[in-house]
């Protein structure tokens, strides 16, 4: 749980976004925050810098994995 007694869910852009390689390469940790909502888009591939409310109050840990 996140400190707002929330669960930490492991998110997998959904199968509309790019290739699975690409997918896989992009798989977080997200916290929904003080909220309690989900708000990071289920089709996002890569941290949106530009816009960091983009993810609401979320808290995200995005995962990378070396390329075989």
């Amino acid at each position: 749980l996140d400190g707002w007694g929330n669960p930490v869910v492991i998110q997998l852009p959904d199968a509309s976004t790019g290739t699975l390689e690409q997918r896989l390469n992009a798989v977080r940790l997200v916290s929904a925050g003080p909220n309690g909502d989900i708000e990071t888009p289920s089709d996002q591939l890569e941290p949106d810098v530009s816009d960091p409310a983009a993810v609401g109050d979320d808290v995200v840990l995005y995962l990378r994995r070396e390329n075989p």
